[in-house]
C-alpha cells in the first residue's frame, strides 16, 4: 500500500492523512493477524495432546466394579462376622474380625481385548489372615492377573474375591515409580498415623532393606531434621485399621502406578536426589513406602525379580517381619493390631521357603477346563519348583 499510496500523495490526488491513517490501521489489523497466527500454531501443536486427554477423560472407570465389589464385601463381612459370633458368644469383635478368611470363589477373568481367551477360570482358594501366600506356577499360567485381582488393581469377569472390609489392601507393581516429592514425602505417601512416619522408623526401614546410597540417605536425614516430632498422644496414636474400630472402617484398594510427573513446580533441589538412584534402589524406596504404610494386605507383584537371590532374602525378611509382628518396627504390642498378609510371587525356591502357604496355579489346557488353584506341601515343593517358577 505504501509503494502505491505514497506516489498519489505527491501527486496530490490522495489527502496525506488519510494515507498516514489507513497505514495505521493495516498495522494495527497485521499484528492481530500476527497474534492469531501465534495462537494457531500454539493450538495445532497441543492438539494431539487434547485429543489424547479428551479421550482419558471419557474413559471408563472402574468406579462401578469398586463399588459393586466394596458392597459385597461390607455384606458377606457382616455375615461372617454374625456367624463367627453366635457359634463363639463370647469372642470378641476383634476375634471374629481376624477369624475371617481370605478367599477366592470361582473367579474367571478375560481381558476385553481377548475374549476368547480366558486367563483365569473358576479358581478358587481360602487362606487364614497373617500369613505369607506364595505364588507358583508355570509361565503364562496367570499369576501376575492373579495378583492383581487380589490387590483389587483389577475385576474378576466373573465369581468373588472376599477380603474383609476393615482391611486395607495395596498392591506394589513390578516397576518403581517416583512422585515428583522430596523423599521422605515419597516414603510417606499415605501414611498418616504419626507413629508410621517417625524419621527414625522410615530410616531404618530403608536400611533393613539394604539401602546404602548414602546421598540419597543424607538427602533424607536433611529432611528429616526439619519433622516436627510431635508427641504421639492416644488419640493420634490409635489406628484406623487396628483395635475394634477397624471394623467400621474404610478399604483402601491402593496401587502405587503414578508415573514420573515431572517438577510441578517443587524446584529441582527438591527431586535432585532422584538422579542419584539406581534401579534397584528405585524399587527398595517403593516397597519402603509400602512397609511404612504398613498395610493388612499387601500384593508384591514381581518385586523380588528385581533383586539377587540374596538381596531377595533379605527383602523376604523384612516382609516377614512386617507379617508375623504385624508390621515392622512397631510397638512390641502387636497382639493389638490386625494380622497381616502378604501375597506374592517367587522367583525362585529359595523365595518360597520364606512361605507360610504356597498355592500352585494350574491353568485348564482348554478354555472349557476349569483352571484350578491347590496347596502345595512344602515337601513337594523342590520336585516341581523348577518347572513352575523361572529366574
Amino acid at each position: 500500500y505504501m509503494v502505491i499510496g505514497a506516489p498519489k500523495v505527491f501527486s496530490g490526488s490522495l489527502d496525506l492523512g488519510v494515507f498516514l491513517a489507513t497505514i495505521k490501521v493495516v498495522s494495527e489489523i497485521s499484528d492481530n493477524f500476527i497474534s492469531l497466527y501465534s495462537l494457531l500454531n500454539q493450538f495445532s501443536v497441543a492438539a494431539d495432546s487434547m485429543v489424547e486427554v479428551a479421550v482419558l477423560l471419557n474413559m471408563k472407570t472402574c468406579m462401578s466394579d469398586m463399588k459393586a465389589m466394596n458392597r459385597a464385601r461390607r455384606k458377606a463381612t457382616a455375615k461372617h462376622v454374625q456367624e463367627h459370633m453366635q457359634k463363639s458368644p463370647g469372642a470378641s469383635s476383634a476375634d471374629s474380625y481376624d477369624s475371617l478368611p481370605l478367599r477366592m470363589v470361582n473367579v474367571s477373568f478375560t481381558y476385553p481385548s481377548l475374549p476368547d481367551r480366558p486367563i483365569l477360570q473358576n479358581c478358587s482358594f481360602s487362606v487364614s489372615q497373617g500369613q505369607m501366600v506364595a505364588i507358583v506356577g508355570p509361565h503364562s499360567s496367570g499369576r501376575a492377573t492373579l495378583l492383581r485381582i487380589i490387590g483389587h488393581a483389577l475385576f474378576p469377569t466373573e465369581g468373588e474375591i472376599f477380603i474383609p472390609t476393615h482391611l486395607r489392601i495395596l498392591h506394589v507393581p513390578q516397576e518403581p515409580y517416583l512422585l515428583s516429592l522430596s523423599a521422605y514425602e515419597n516414603l510417606t505417601l499415605g501414611a498418616t498415623n504419626k507413629k508410621y512416619t517417625k524419621p527414625e522408623r522410615v530410616h531404618s526401614i530403608l536400611k533393613q532393606l539394604g539401602m546404602d546410597n548414602e546421598d540419597f540417605l543424607k538427602q533424607l536425614d536433611e529432611e528429616c531434621s526439619n519433622f516436627n516430632d510431635e508427641e504421639v498422644t492416644e488419640e493420634t496414636s490409635s489406628d484406623d485399621d487396628d483395635g475394634d474400630g477397624a471394623a467400621c472402617g474404610f478399604t483402601y484398594g491402593l496401587e502405587y502406578d503414578t508415573d514420573d510427573i515431572g517438577d510441578l513446580g517443587q524446584g529441582e533441589s527438591k527431586v535432585a536426589w532422584r538422579a542419584t538412584l539406581s534401579h534397584t534402589q528405585r524399587v527398595s524406596i517403593n516397597l519402603a513406602r509400602a512397609l511404612i504404610y504398613n498395610p493388612e494386605v499387601i500384593v508384591l507383584h514381581r518385586v523380588l525379580s528385581h533383586y539377587s537371590s540374596e538381596q531377595s532374602k533379605k527383602i523376604l525378611g523384612v516382609i516377614k517381619k512386617h507379617v508375623h509382628e504385624r508390621g515392622v518396627l512397631l510397638p512390641s504390642d502387636f497382639y493389638r493390631r490386625r494380622p497381616r498378609s502378604c501375597f506374592y510371587i517367587p522367583e525362585d525356591l529359595d523365595d518360597a521357603e520364606f512361605a507360610d502357604i504356597v498355592l500352585e496355579l494350574c491353568p485348564s489346557q482348554d478354555r472349557h477346563s476349569s483352571s484350578t488353584i491347590r496347596q502345595v506341601d512344602k515337601s513337594e515343593l523342590a520336585q516341581h519348583f523348577e518347572l513352575s517358577v523361572n529366574r
